[in-house]
């Protein structure tokens, strides 16, 4: 018998720790944009329910995105403005991946900060920063900055593409 009311007693106390734990949950969200860069926040469950949300009806858009915004990019009017070739193939649907829940928002954003200083590196110290590059290595740096800025407006055009997607999607069925 008392052991019956001791397993009841514990089970109890685990439901409503879990029940208050629920109630004030933080995550931290690894959010990765379209072309890879991730970033991190802090969002209660709420907040996280919609993001979720918005993310899955983005991608539901996303091919048909790209594709609408492949045939503007290739047009003939427009084909000679861009300094590289299409690089759509790059890009992937926004993803978010959330941690374990915290109890508080503090803590959720501590470790938030260490996962994006983690991201950017900012943890090693023992990484040596070169001063001086040479001729050679700052052209393929500019070139790759390059890239990456092209890279960056087309994600900016796919994500208007998929906002008016959803826009008109949404428009349709009212």
């Amino acid at each position: 018998m008392f052991k019956c009311r001791t397993i009841i007693a514990a089970a109890m106390a685990v439901l409503f720790a879990g029940a208050a734990m629920a109630l004030d949950a933080y995550y931290v969200v690894a959010i990765t944009s379209m072309t890879g860069e991730k970033t991190y926040e802090v969002m209660d469950k709420e907040r996280l329910a919609a993001f979720k949300k918005q993310i899955a009806l983005e991608a539901r858009f996303f091919m048909k995105a790209v594709s609408n915004v492949q045939k503007e990019w290739m047009s003939p009017e427009r084909k000679d403005s861009h300094q590289y070739r299409w690089q759509g193939q790059k890009l992937k649907p926004r993803a978010a991946r959330e941690s374990q829940p915290y109890t508080s928002q503090e803590k959720a954003t501590e470790k938030a900060d260490k996962m994006m200083d983690k991201a950017l590196g900012l943890d090693d110290p023992k990484k040596k920063k070169r001063t001086k590059l040479s001729e050679k290595e700052e052209e393929k740096l500019y070139k790759e900055r390059m890239r990456k800025q092209e890279l960056d407006e087309l994600a900016a055009e796919v994500q208007k593409e998929i906002d008016s997607l959803i826009a008109a999607a949404a428009a349709a069925t009212k």
